[in-house]
């Protein structure tokens, strides 16, 4: 019988894909923090947020804008406020994160040092909880920048201007 060795391409799925599913055992462990989820508080209490434009949230507090409470508006409406609905996403981003993180890597220091990137960031214990548990917005702190390195490194690839705008907008929201 053949057995089935793994490549370098392979670190990237199962990377990924691993921290998802293991991030799954820590999903509702313990309760939901306060930071967690502040920024649902002007989902359910009008007014909730530090500054608001109209009847809509911008800054959630002085130091934290209302990006994460426009993303999950939607989520909440349809699966229900809940653990899950809560913590499944940020454990998406942070899979995403993963992703971006190889390709950024592969784009600027090649193929191998990619794979073992993508792997040490997938089994970071410390990576894994704060993206599943999300103490304020981690998770888009980590899927941001990470995103916008990715536009930056295929800008100065290809120079176009399209990845220097994409790039400039991720870390924009990502100071947001």
């Amino acid at each position: 019988p053949e057995i089935y060795t793994l490549s370098l391409h392979d670190a990237l799925p199962i990377s990924s894909i691993g921290l998802f599913l293991i991030g799954q055992a820590f999903i509702k462990r313990l309760g939901i923090e306060n930071d967690e989820a502040v920024f649902a508080n002007p989902l359910f209490l009008r007014g909730a947020a530090e500054y608001n434009w109209g009847h809509v949230p911008v800054m959630i507090v002085s130091y934290a804008g209302a990006l994460k409470t426009w993303l999950y508006a939607p989520i909440f409406g349809l699966f229900g406020a809940g653990v899950r609905s809560l913590r499944e996403p940020v454990l998406a981003a942070a899979a995403l994160t993963v992703w971006l993180f190889f390709l950024a890597l592969r784009r600027a220091a090649g193929a191998r040092a990619a794979a073992i990137g993508a792997v040490l960031l997938a089994v970071d214990s410390d990576y894994l909880l704060t993206s599943v548990y999300d103490w304020g917005p981690v998770a888009l702190q980590h899927l941001l920048p990470t995103g916008g390195v990715v536009a930056a490194l295929r800008f100065a690839g290809t120079k176009r201007n399209l990845w220097l705008g994409a790039s400039a907008f991720l870390m924009g929201l990502a100071m947001w």
